[in-house]
């Protein structure tokens, strides 16, 4: 009795033989290098707000579930101080997605 609270706390699951969660894909699958992609930017961050058209060009990793994805922006995509650089890099997976 009480054993079961131990294996609560750590994530046990029943419903796998040996006790593990399921493996859960990572966001790095989902993307490669040369994909187009479509890139939400916040207008406290670029000229104005909305989802942008572009190409990933680089992908780092940042952590074991997480990477960032450095995306060339199209040519028609305004900077936000006239002309500037137009690769950014995106590190939250609901600010990225696939065309």
């Amino acid at each position: 009795m009480g054993g079961q609270w131990w294996h609560y706390y750590r994530g046990w699951d029943r419903s796998h033989p040996l006790g593990k969660p399921p493996q859960i894909g990572h966001m790095a699958a989902e993307f490669k290098i040369g994909d187009r992609v479509q890139v939400f930017l916040d207008s406290k961050f670029w000229k104005s707000e909305g989802w942008f058209t572009g190409t990933v060009i680089r992908i780092d990793p940042y952590s074991q579930h997480r990477s960032f994805y450095w995306v060339e922006l199209d040519d028609d995509v305004e900077a936000p101080f006239g002309k500037g650089t137009k690769l950014i890099s995106v590190l939250n997976p609901k600010n990225i997605k696939k065309i």
